[in-house]
């Protein structure tokens, strides 16, 4: 009988497939994470951008009804239905909304940014919930 020296089974050959799988893998999910940071920074400015734009058109709004009308109730009530018209979620913050005794107009409107992170994450929930203040004058 003979004795055969004992072989050590062959290490497995690491495949350079696997390798370049490896780093698809990796760069899948960076490509992924920065995607959704990019989405979400870019949903928040957008609304941020865009809530400016229609407080101040709204604060112009409320001051020409104002001027016109001479009723402050009337006209930050007119600014309340033609915000809440479009169904975006923008609402009127009538906390901040005031009309002054010499006609300014200060309408501050919400919302919360359409984010595909930020806002389902309760610590970042308030980087999504912005708002915006103008005013306006009308001229007699």
């Amino acid at each position: 009988m003979s004795t055969r020296p004992a072989t050590r089974p062959a290490a497995p050959v690491r495949d350079a497939g696997d390798v370049l799988v490896g780093w698809l893998v990796r760069l899948a999910v960076v490509f992924g994470l920065v995607g959704a940071v990019g989405f979400d920074a870019a949903g928040v400015i957008g609304t941020k951008v865009d809530l400016s734009d229609r407080a101040s058109s709204a604060a112009s709004t409320a001051s020409a009804d104002l001027a016109a009308t001479h009723d402050a109730r009337q006209a930050l009530l007119a600014v309340q239905q033609s915000v809440e018209v479009d169904g975006d979620g923008t609402r009127l913050d009538p906390a901040r909304s005031s009309i002054a005794a010499d006609g300014t107009v200060t309408v501050t409107l919400r919302r919360t940014a359409r984010t595909f992170v930020v806002a389902h994450v309760p610590p970042l929930r308030h980087l999504a919930r912005l708002s915006a203040t103008a005013t306006s004058r009308a001229t007699p």
